[in-house]
């Protein structure tokens, strides 16, 4: 195993206790009209692992809240995740519920309003398996809509929950080799699907690899515009980039003056998991435009910006 990075020192060193302050003191002065919690999550082992075979994804939950009130900075706490798996990536809100989440198995755990578990949450038994990451909301429809994953399926699934917390649509749509798909996009009409060469290894789970995934050159990168109530046959794929993408920041359509397209805005990594196992580090990321263009089935990609 190769590892030049370590994700236990520094800014990624673990935060040994749980801690709850009041009354924080506040220098200046907060708006009265902001008022909610700021929450963030991340990987934090309760023990501290051995450095050579930790990998960042897998450390324990812990997520971190300030409360703002009324011009007060009403408190400050951190909390394990519990529920029995590890929950380390996202938090999100749904009909006024805290739901912190991760990809590839796990379900998700609901938080209470200070941070307590609650327990693991299916959405009211509407979620068949794993959940993802990182969702997207529809800000016409208020539906959430995401893309999960799971080594043992044959398929990626586009799962929708709506403002009830309830999932009211699971499309599975068939992808070879067990790919990592750690993030999605929507636009009106399409949900992009990422089928790129990150993909499950049954060698590295066999030595014992946390996360067992692995850069994957004899997997075609693809990139689907499956429509946002089609069913799977009707995903229009892309040959895409040979590289790896976390995360997006934007998708629309472009359909006007006989143009028919998809322009989706990421941020492009040249490959991951093939020298470093431990962490997501492979050469510098990109920030970058692909535009799909429906017409002519071509990826366009421009770059954004120099820096990485």
């Amino acid at each position: 195993m190769t590892t030049t990075i370590s994700f236990l020192d520094g800014n990624f060193a673990p935060v040994a206790e749980e801690t709850t302050s009041l009354d924080l003191p506040v220098t200046g002065t907060i708006p009265p009209e902001l008022v909610g919690r700021l929450v963030r999550i991340g990987p934090n082992p309760r023990t501290r692992p051995d450095p050579a075979s930790y990998h960042w994804f897998t450390g324990d939950g812990m997520v971190h809240g300030l409360r703002l009130d009324g011009g007060r900075a009403a408190w400050y706490r951190n909390r394990w995740v519990g529920g029995g798996e590890v929950v380390n990536t996202h938090v999100i809100g749904i009909d006024g519920r805290t739901i912190a989440t991760v990809e590839a198995g796990n379900q998700p755990v609901e938080l209470t309003d200070e941070l307590e578990t609650i327990g693991r949450c299916d959405f009211g038994g509407t979620l068949d398996g794993s959940f993802t990451a990182h969702t997207h909301v529809d800000p016409a429809t208020g539906d959430r809509h995401g893309v999960t994953y799971h080594w043992s399926w044959d398929h990626i699934r586009h799962v929708v929950v709506g403002p009830d917390a309830r999932v009211r649509r699971e499309e599975r749509v068939p992808v070879a080799d067990g790919p990592m798909v750690h993030d999605c996009a929507i636009t009106e009409r399409y949900v992009v699907l990422f089928d790129l060469p990150v993909t499950f290894s049954m060698e590295a789970a066999g030595e014992g690899a946390t996360l067992p995934y692995r850069w994957n050159p004899a997997h075609p990168p693809r990139i689907g515009l499956l429509p946002l109530d089609g069913p799977a046959g009707s995903v229009l794929w892309f040959d895409a980039p040979e590289c790896y993408v976390f995360h997006t920041l934007n998708a629309y359509d472009v359909v006007a003056g006989g143009q028919d397209q998809v322009v989706l805005d990421l941020v492009r990594h040249p490959r991951m998991f093939a020298t470093l196992l431990n962490g997501p580090y492979e050469g510098l990321p990109a920030f970058e435009r692909w535009t799909l263009d429906l017409g002519r089935g071509t990826v366009a990609v421009e770059a954004l910006d120099d820096h990485s």
